[in-house]
C-alpha cells in the first residue's frame, strides 16, 4: 500500500536535512511512498513535489507582512492536507515558531506528525519545553527525532518525569 508523507521545512538547513530523509525513504520504499513538501531545492533534487517553496518563510525579523504570509501559508497547507493530499504522516523539520503552531492544527484534524529536529530549548526560550511537550510530543505520540544531545537531555528529563514516551537521538552529520 502506498504511503503519503508531507514534509514542512522553513529554511535551508531544514530543507537539507529533510532531503536526506526523503532520499533514504525513497531507497527503502521505492514506489510505495509519495512525498510532497513545503521546501526548497534540496527536496526538489530528491524528486519531492513542492506544494510551496518556503522562500517567504525563512526571513529574518518580524513584520506584519511576514505574520500574514505565515498565517495564509498555514491555512492553505492545512486545507490542502485535510481535503486533498491526506497524508499518512507530516514530518515537521525544525522551524519551531511555524511548526509548533501547525502541529496543533494538524492534531485537531487527526493528522499524525513526527517532529524531526524540534526547536532547541537550550538555545531558545525555556518555556518552549511546555509547548513542545504539549504540541510536538503528544501530536506525534511522543516521537521526536533529535540531532543535538543537549536537546534530548532536556526533553527526556521532562518526558520521563511526566511518564511520556522518551525521544530518540538520531545523530548529527
Amino acid at each position: 500500500m502506498v504511503k503519503k508523507l508531507f514534509i514542512i521545512t522553513g529554511e535551508y538547513s531544514a530543507d537539507k536535512h529533510a532531503a536526506g530523509v526523503a532520499r533514504e525513504l525513497k531507497k527503502l520504499m521505492a514506489d510505495d511512498i509519495i512525498i510532497e513538501a513545503i521546501g526548497e531545492s534540496n527536496l526538489e533534487k530528491e524528486g519531492v513535489r513542492l506544494f510551496l517553496n518556503h522562500d517567504k518563510m525563512g526571513k529574518v525579523g518580524l513584520s506584519v507582512k511576514s505574520i500574514f504570509e505565515h498565517y495564509f501559508i498555514a491555512k492553505k497547507t492545512i486545507e490542502y492536507l485535510k481535503n486533498d493530499f491526506k497524508p499518512d504522516l507530516v514530518l515537521l523539520v525544525d522551524y519551531g515558531a511555524f511548526n509548533l503552531q501547525i502541529s496543533k492544527q494538524l492534531k485537531k484534524i487527526g493528522i499524525k506528525t513526527f517532529y524531526f529536529i524540534p526547536p532547541q530549548i537550550w538555545a531558545s526560550r525555556k518555556h518552549r519545553l511546555k509547548t513542545i511537550k504539549k504540541r510536538a510530543l503528544y501530536a506525534s505520540n511522543g516521537l521526536l527525532g533529535i540531532i543535538l544531545p543537549e536537546t534530548i537531555e532536556e526533553i527526556q528529563d521532562e518526558a520521563l518525569s511526566n511518564g511520556s514516551t522518551p525521544t530518540n537521538l538520531v545523530g548529527i552529520r
